[in-house]
């Protein structure tokens, strides 16, 4: 039984319908099918299995294109053969999709560095082999790429503990066995 199948028996549900439109076993081809459904444009536009040529064959949909720009289904092919579309960069930035190669072989967009920083394709690598890029050092340090043992090996690097402080690969065992850094508790 399909997800859809589940929803059109349980129409009276109370339904998340953002969650319930960016799952990605919700296809396209249920959201045309069903219009009279509660579909959230914003949830929608999040959903991985939305294509490219879904967005372009159907133009009058109100998609997001904040949400559409990090969907991870959107590639930097599609970015670059739509420039019709108005990609929000920063989202672009973060979209996991999105790698270094991307970022330099596409100087003509403007990246977003913040979102570049905060994207979980770049490397620590990446930071080390391009230090001419204006990184933002807030949103790196809170990239779930960057693990402690990063940390530890570049003390030299301006490192923002208030972005550390909110790593999720950093766990409260580096924090206890390094007091010496000063953490930002309120992260």
């Amino acid at each position: 039984m399909k997800l859809i199948d589940i929803v059109l028996q349980h129409k009276s549900k109370p339904w998340n319908w953002w969650l319930l439109s960016k799952n990605p076993l919700i296809s396209f081809q249920d959201y045309l099918t069903h219009p009279e459904l509660k579909w959230d444009m914003w949830g929608l536009s999040q959903n991985t299995s939305i294509t490219i040529q879904h967005v372009v064959a159907n133009p009058r949909i109100g998609w997001d294109i904040e949400e559409l720009s990090i969907n991870p289904s959107i590639t930097i092919q599609d970015v670059v053969s739509h420039s019709e579309i108005q990609w929000n960069m920063w989202s672009l930035s973060k979209n996991s999709s999105i790698t270094m190669k991307d970022v330099l072989d596409h100087p003509e967009l403007i990246w977003d560095m913040e979102g570049i920083s905060r994207n979980p394709s770049i490397t620590f690598q990446n930071v080390l082999d391009h230090p001419e890029l204006d990184w933002d050092m807030d949103s790196f340090s809170k990239n779930s790429s960057i693990t402690f043992q990063n940390i530890l090996a570049h003390p030299e690097i301006q490192w923002s503990m208030w972005g550390l402080s909110r790593n999720t690969s950093i766990n409260m065992k580096d924090v206890l066995d390094h007091p010496e850094l000063k953490w930002n508790i309120e992260g």
